[in-house]
């Protein structure tokens, strides 16, 4: 009895790796956060008051366009979006990671946001910027990803990060964006940023 005990579970944890393996493949993409430098973090910091950094890692050779946006929330509802970044890639560029930056900047009451997509040959393919304005200065201001690493598919869009600006005296981010009832508790607050990769 206790070898086919040990045999069964061997057998599981040879399917479960053959499974696991099987949705690694299907997957069209990977999203994953870069691992910075000190120095980078610290350059960052200096020029924009919130970041984020992710490297792209394409799968699946019929991808051709990768989509960036960051929409706004004001009390949970969408009132615009405020940046869109769109660029179509050749099947030569996605051998390689493709790194995304987003930064935030705080100018003269304004919230301005710079959106950069970098192939790994140092190539930088577009930049797009956006200025609004501040409705009102908030107290406190929380930023984070999502969960990463994170697969994503074409035809779907993954949010991966997020930004809050609010007078709460607590500020709660939202780990995982996937249904309608978490991106409703993630912005329900004065102002929320939504960061979103999209793939076709």
């Amino acid at each position: 009895m206790k070898f086919i005990s040990i045999f069964l579970l061997f057998a599981l944890t040879f399917v479960t790796a053959c499974s696991n393996d099987l949705t690694e493949n299907k997957r069209d993409a990977v999203i994953k956060e870069v691992e910075l430098t000190d120095f980078e973090i610290g350059l960052l910091n200096v020029v924009s008051e919130h970041f984020f950094a992710y490297d792209l890692e394409i799968k699946e050779r019929d991808v051709q366009r990768i989509m960036i946006t960051v929409d706004y929330y004001g009390e949970g509802e969408l009132m615009e979006e405020l940046l869109q970044l769109s660029i179509e890639i050749s099947e030569e560029e996605i051998k390689d990671d493709i790194r995304i930056i987003l930064l935030k900047q705080n100018l003269e009451e304004k919230d301005q946001w710079i959106g950069t997509i970098i192939l790994n040959n140092g190539q930088i393919s577009t930049t797009a910027e956006k200025d609004i304005d501040m409705e009102a200065e908030m107290l406190g201001s929380a930023s984070g990803y999502t969960s990463l690493p994170v697969s994503i598919n074409r035809e779907e869009k993954k949010i991966v990060a997020t930004i809050v600006n609010s007078n709460n005296n607590v500020i709660s981010l939202e780990t995982s964006i996937e249904t309608d009832e978490q991106l409703e508790a993630a912005t329900g607050y004065e102002q929320v940023y939504i960061v979103s990769i999209e793939l076709e």
